[in-house]
């Protein structure tokens, strides 16, 4: 401690060690403040003035929080209203990471020390300089602000820090309400603050109030056009004032809306976004008109109305799952034309029960009806209830695994394309980011539905190309030991198939259309993500080929092939520089192409931006070591690309392909060392 501290008092000394004293002090307090006891000040009050120090003061609010958040419970009263004013005016500089590390550590402050008269007093500048930061501008920084409010409010019983908060705190927070943007980490700030203003049981801000001014984000005339996001969000805050207060009557509100004519779309949208949110919370079985009520919404001629009125449905079922599944599934029996909003219910049920270990419990209590409907409707002729029934199963496989995948693998199996397409996409769907205890199962059955790759049906392979290609980049072990048998596999389907292309008579012209496009770019799509994930399992010189073809292909698929030229440059430019040769011709092509006379602007653009792509490709290549010992490569770079029209071109996207790439080397170097 003592050698630090003489650090620590040295004014002219290096910065780096000025810093490693500075955190160093800070850490020691924090570990060993009880043995130091009255020695703690004076290196408090040197701490405090290296926070007025521009030049320290970063790393002295990160001492500070670390210093603050001490199971110790380090004593910071004598230097407490200097830091904390400090921390405040730090709020209004523009280096975002030192208002990101003030807000942190104010919120450490007001928590540990918060109920001090001495913290009190300060509350006033503290909250009108949180309240700019409240804005779709910067989502963390609102996150950051909107916590450290909810901790003000958690130990402060002020009126006069209520009074501020309702008139500049809470107008920052409705504002930000309406933006599309909100969600995440900024959305769940938002959401406890509501909550803590909830339970406060204040004068100032009594239920009734808050309620209004939410609801009227929406009811006021003079609004602008929420999106859909802002709904959400509304509904969410208006469901934790209700959820906080067990206020049914609300509820019933929104009931009434929904039943009367007079209502707007926009209101009755609310009220269903608003039930679905409060139904999950609390159990709304107890209101008997309920489910009628959503049912009906259903019917209307707003798709908006009869989305929300499908997730509400579902929502509610999430409240009391005993007395609204067996409708639903009734529901879905009785009305065919109603099924895929009904289903979308469902779907609602299971991805929210899915999430946690009590939902699952739930849901394996309901699990053969549920299963037994699913499979049942994997045949369907609707694309868009295949995938909500797709989505379903695959999260019902995860929780009950043994069950579902032995089902699974007889409906691969099935006479029906539509079903083989269904049980392909929900293995999809069984694939998470985070490590699931699914995950070691999966791996040995994912053999068994790869096997659809070599389908008839051009629905069903496609349809296995996106599970693949899903599987190889958010879980790339459990495809690793197949590529082997199916990267052949996944070769053939980057050609061009005659059989596939037909000719529609449209009148006075014919127009071919080719249907195996799509599956080619979903085999590409594929290629590009197994450079990242699987390189290893890669033979270039077949890989390569596949390319030749796909820089010749359709505009989207050029496009593509030069995102792979650009990516193999950048992850195996040695093995790259064995086929070059291949590619120069296409690329060469590409450059040279035309449009023709009395072509529109918007054919002209896709042709630019075409040539624009392989240029990016080519300066990719070109920063490979020794790219120019190539012959071929350095001739066509030579009399093509750095000569005539492309010259300036290519300068300067050679320039941004080589800043760009820096950038990303510069983060790996990172993450290494970290």
């Amino acid at each position: 401690y003592r050698s630090v501290l003489a650090k620590l008092e040295v004014i002219d000394i290096d910065q780096e060690v000025k810093e490693q004293a500075i955190s160093a002090a800070g850490l020691i307090i924090a570990k060993l403040g009880d043995e130091l006891k009255e020695d703690i000040n004076g290196c408090l009050k040197l701490l405090l003035e290296r926070l007025k120090n521009e030049i320290t003061r970063l790393t002295a609010v990160k001492a500070f929080e670390v210093i603050a958040r001490s199971s110790l419970h380090i004593d910071l009263t004598p230097v407490l209203v200097e830091v904390v004013q400090s921390l405040a005016n730090f709020l209004r500089k523009q280096n975002r990471q030192l208002k990101q590390a003030s807000l942190k550590t104010l919120q450490v402050l007001i928590k540990q020390f918060g109920k001090s008269k001495a913290a009190a007093d300060l509350y006033e500048p503290v909250l009108k300089e949180l309240a700019p930061l409240i804005s779709d501008a910067d989502l963390h920084l609102s996150h950051l602000a909107l916590k450290v409010v909810s901790t003000i409010l958690s130990v402060s019983t002020s009126s006069g820090t209520e009074q501020l908060i309702k008139q500049v705190i809470l107008p920052q927070a409705l504002s930000l309400l309406q933006s599309s943007l909100l969600q995440g980490l900024a959305l769940e700030s938002m959401l406890e603050l509501f909550q803590e203003l909830c339970s406060l049981n204040s004068s100032h801000l009594k239920y009734d109030y808050l309620l209004s001014l939410l609801l009227d984000l929406v009811n006021r005339k003079d609004k602008t056009e929420l999106s859909k996001q802002s709904y959400s969000c509304i509904s969410q805050c208006v469901a934790v004032l209700v959820a906080n207060s067990n206020n049914h009557s609300t509820v019933s509100k929104f009931v009434s809306d929904l039943k009367s004519s007079s209502s707007s779309d926009n209101q009755k949208l609310l009220a269903l976004y608003c039930i679905g949110e409060i139904g999950r919370r609390i159990d709304l079985s107890s209101i008997s008109s309920l489910k009628d009520v959503i049912l009906n919404s259903f019917d209307s001629s707003s798709e908006e109305i009869k989305t929300a009125a499908s997730v509400a449905l579902g929502n509610v079922a999430v409240g009391n799952m005993n007395h609204f599944l067996h409708d639903i599934l009734s529901e879905i029996h009785k009305h065919p034309k109603k099924q895929y909003l009904l289903l979308g219910s469902l779907r609602e049920i299971i991805v929210r029960q899915s999430v946690s270990a009590e939902g699952i419990k739930r849901l394996a209590e309901h699990f053969q009806p549920l299963l037994d409907l699913l499979i049942q409707n994997t045949e369907s002729s609707e694309e868009g209830t295949r995938n909500v029934v797709a989505e379903c199963l695959g999260k019902l496989t995860l929780v009950e695994p043994e069950k579902v995948f032995p089902v699974l693998r007889d409906r691969a199996q099935s006479k029906s394309k539509h079903s083989r397409a269904t049980v392909i996409t929900a293995i999809k769907f069984t694939i998470l980011e985070k490590p699931q205890a699914v995950d070691s199962m999966l791996k040995k059955e994912f053999g068994h539905f790869l096997g659809l790759l070599k389908d008839k049906q051009l629905l069903v392979r496609r349809a296995s190309l996106f599970t693949l290609n899903y599987a190889a980049h958010h879980k790339p072990n459990i495809v690793r030991r197949y590529l082997k048998d199916y990267l052949p596999v996944l070769y053939g389907e980057t050609k061009i198939k005659p059989e596939l292309i037909r000719e529609v008579d449209l009148g006075p012209f014919k127009h071919k259309v080719d249907d195996g496009l799509e599956l080619r770019k979903a085999a590409f799509e594929c290629m590009y993500t197994l450079l990242d994930s699987c390189i290893d399992k890669i033979d270039f010189s077949v890989f390569i080929q596949q390319m030749v073809s796909g820089l010749t292909d359709h505009y989207d698929i050029k496009m593509l092939n030069h995102l792979i030229l650009s990516r193999l440059a950048n992850r195996a430019g040695v093995s790259l520089l064995a086929g070059l040769d291949k590619l120069i011709e296409p690329l060469k092509k590409t450059l040279a192409e035309k449009v023709r006379d009395g072509a529109v602007k918007q054919q002209v653009e896709r042709n630019e931006e075409l040539k624009r792509s392989a240029l990016r490709a080519i300066a990719a290549v070109n920063r490979i070591p020794n790219v120019t010992s190539n012959q071929k490569f350095a001739e066509f770079l030579k009399n093509t690309v750095k000569s005539g029209e492309f010259a300036e071109k290519f300068a300067a996207i050679s320039k941004e392909v080589a800043d760009s790439q820096d950038h990303f080397d510069d983060a790996q170097s990172m993450d290494i060392t970290v």
